[in-house]
């Protein structure tokens, strides 16, 4: 159970690590590989963890998702909505700004200019439908779960055809989507061991030819429709194409995460990827700040993917990381003399 806990966390180190450097880069061919399939790989490492929780009742997994995702998003929500705050000229704040970003949080979705305070917090409620929806589906007999897999994506994919424009609260049109990578982060579990062991032996490999069919699938998807792939617009392009990028970028990461097992800094940022993955935007901000005041804009779109992306990515990982330690360090000393 160790080893596989080892790399679950090296494998979300890897998947916040594309987060936070895939909103760094401009749109460029690297860009829409990246969200091709960070996002699902998300999704596919909570229903990997779930098989734990199916067999609690359903107002006891509410109960527990509602303090360990709702409530942590609204306080989450309520810090970002401060900071965004405090950075707005005085003379451009509106009734109708504050009302669309106030209302947005309880909204819980990440489009139409919603969340503009802080837009990766669409995740956490969208995540919180997905596992209520799991919830009911994992009752079910194992083919059925697979055929429920099979309708849900095609439902979130016919709100995208259908109706793009069309957005839920808590982005229940994306969590359909969703609820698909979920399940087979799930169905992981049931993978027997003879084909988990000939995965781990020919991970390299595994690692070279999936990395190869990302690429192709992924961009092949994008120069169809002229826009990348993003799973928060529910923006999804090909339904087959989308699929296949989705599975072979999350098998790419496994394979590489089998295969490291266990690297203390990829579990390190993996064990803290929740924090990376909802403050790195708001640090984003303040480093565009400085950057801003040594370079002009056209300095900036031009140094952007090859030195900027990389240069936010540490130094956002690196102030959000020595924050949460301070903090944790000084709970600890209050609550030590406290108890003295």
């Amino acid at each position: 159970m160790k080893e596989r806990i080892n790399w679950i966390d090296v494998a979300r180190g890897i998947g916040v690590l594309l987060v936070i450097y895939g909103h760094g880069l401009a749109a460029t061919p690297l860009r829409y590989i990246i969200y091709s399939f960070h996002m699902p790989l998300f999704f596919f490492l909570s229903g990997l963890v779930f098989h734990k929780r199916k067999n609690e009742k359903y107002l006891s997994v509410l109960k527990k998702d509602f303090k360990r995702i709702l409530i942590p998003y609204f306080i989450f929500a309520v810090i970002s909505f401060s900071l965004w705050l405090s950075n707005i000229p005085f003379n451009r704040i509106t009734e109708d700004l504050l009302a669309k970003q106030i209302i947005g949080i309880f909204y819980g979705s990440g489009n139409n200019g919603y969340l503009a305070i802080n837009i990766v917090l669409w995740f956490l409620p969208c995540l919180f439908i997905v596992k209520q929806i799991f919830w009911f589906i994992s009752k079910l007999p194992g083919k059925f779960i697979i055929l429920s897999l099979i309708l849900f994506s095609i439902l979130g994919y016919s709100f995208y055809f259908f109706a793009p424009t069309l957005k839920f609260p808590f982005g229940f049109e994306s969590a359909l989507t969703g609820v698909v990578f979920f399940g087979l982060g799930y169905l992981w579990n049931f993978v027997p061991e003879k084909y988990n062991q000939l995965f781990k032996k020919y991970a390299i490999s595994f690692l070279i030819g999936l990395i190869l069919i990302t690429v192709i699938i992924s961009l092949s998807n994008f120069n169809l429709y002229g826009h990348q792939v993003d799973l928060r617009l529910n923006r999804l392009n090909n339904y087959f194409l989308f699929y296949l990028a989705g599975v072979s970028g999350i098998l790419a990461v496994i394979s590489i995460s089998i295969k490291v097992n266990k690297n203390k800094i990829m579990e390190y940022l993996g064990r803290n990827s929740l924090l990376l993955f909802v403050w790195h935007l708001v640090v984003f901000s303040y480093i565009s700040d400085f950057v801003f005041l040594f370079l002009t804009s056209e300095e900036v779109i031009e140094l952007r993917n090859v030195y900027l992306a990389p240069f936010y990515c540490v130094v956002s990982i690196l102030v959000i990381l020595t924050i949460s330690k301070t903090i944790r360090k000084t709970q600890k000393l209050t609550s030590e003399k406290l108890l003295a």
